[in-house]
């Protein structure tokens, strides 16, 4: 149904997103489910969902299938640990190991095909619409022509079990055919690049009200708690972030310009190495503040030990509010407007100012 990430308690595909007035709805067959923060764990669909809220992520998920054996018991003996090949430089999968299960059990495999549908567990599963986009995508085929001795041989290995075979026996030789016995099979939800290249870290989108992890790499990071938490710090970020109305409350002053373009200045009440204080007047709306100066440089080696930066100011004062809102929204305390205005001049220098 759908593009089939199974994103409510119900266990339905979304069919749909859409934002209206801060308030995303998710379109299902079991409902439309309403919230303000959505986090997109979709795995095989991940990309899907990512563009069916508006956003890019730059990449397509390719479906590998794993195909697995398990070890008769009776000759489990033979693994007592995990048994990894080393890794070949520049081949992206690792190849056929031993993997000793938690519950009981020895894990032979996996090999990796194309899966011909996203969810294509078994080989004769087919979706036209899954196999047709994923053909079409010239990442898959560049990739296919670079890496053709490894693709020829996990192919093999696939339609031919006595290949599959010697690739473990190569591990440990004294497996026999008859000690194996059909095992299951996983599909790989891969991201790769219109260049042909894996992602291989994680992949993180963000956008209003919403946490796309199009990306997680392996089975023990997806398992993580560490991720677990930075999913839910993300999330909580964007939170944070609605409830002050906008991930970034900063608007620009005129290029070139200096604080007393905007206020005017009666009294310097104090003066720091990152920061001066002025007792100012708004000359628009004549109202009286107190208005900080920071210099970014000294801003960035105060948080966070860097020397200087040169990039794009306005992404540095969003992450310095998304911060500063979520460590206010933990502690309960108020949420401040911290960064009112930014300015950068003809050399790129930049200041940020910030109005009490």
């Amino acid at each position: 149904s759908g593009a089939g990430a199974r994103a409510n308690d119900q266990g339905a595909g979304v069919r749909g997103l859409r934002r209206e007035r801060g308030v995303w709805s998710v379109e299902t067959p079991a409902g439309d489910f309403t919230t303000r923060v959505f986090v997109n764990c979709a795995g095989l669909h991940s990309d899907r969902i990512a563009r069916m809220a508006g956003e890019n992520p730059g990449c397509r998920i390719v479906p590998f299938r794993g195909e697995y054996e398990c070890l008769r018991p009776e000759r489990e003996y033979l693994v007592r640990h995990l048994v990894y090949p080393v890794p070949e430089p520049g081949f992206p999968f690792l190849g056929v190991h031993f993997t000793r299960r938690i519950h009981g059990g020895i894990d032979a495999g996996p090999n990796a095909v194309l899966a011909f549908a996203r969810e294509g567990y078994r080989l004769g599963t087919v979706d036209l619409r899954d196999l047709g986009e994923t053909l079409a995508f010239p990442g898959l085929w560049r990739f296919a022509l670079r890496h053709r001795r490894m693709v020829a041989r996990e192919l093999a290995q696939s339609v031919d079990r006595r290949r599959f075979v010697a690739a473990l026996r190569r591990l440990v030789p004294e497996i026999q055919d008859d000690d194996l016995v059909p095992g299951g099979s996983g599909v790989r939800a891969q991201a790769m690049l219109p260049s042909g290249d894996f992602v291989q870290d994680f992949l993180w989108v963000e956008g209003p009200g919403a946490v796309h992890v199009v990306n997680a790499p392996s089975p023990a990071a997806t398992a993580s708690l560490a991720i677990g938490d930075e999913v839910a710090r993300r999330a909580r970020a964007q939170l944070a972030s609605l409830r002050c109305g906008g991930a970034m409350s900063a608007t620009p002053l005129p290029p070139g310009a200096l604080l007393r373009d905007r206020y005017e200045i009666l009294e310097t009440l104090g003066e720091s190495r990152v920061a001066t204080t002025y007792l100012a007047k708004d000359q628009r709306s004549k109202r009286r503040c107190v208005v900080k100066e920071l210099s970014v440089s000294q801003v960035i080696r105060t948080s966070t030990g860097a020397e200087s930066y040169s990039g794009d100011f306005t992404k540095l004062i969003e992450l310095f509010e998304r911060e500063a809102r979520v460590l206010a929204n933990l502690t309960h305390a108020g949420v401040p407007r911290l960064i009112d205005h930014f300015t950068v001049d003809e050399a790129g220098s930049a200041r940020l100012y910030t109005v009490q």
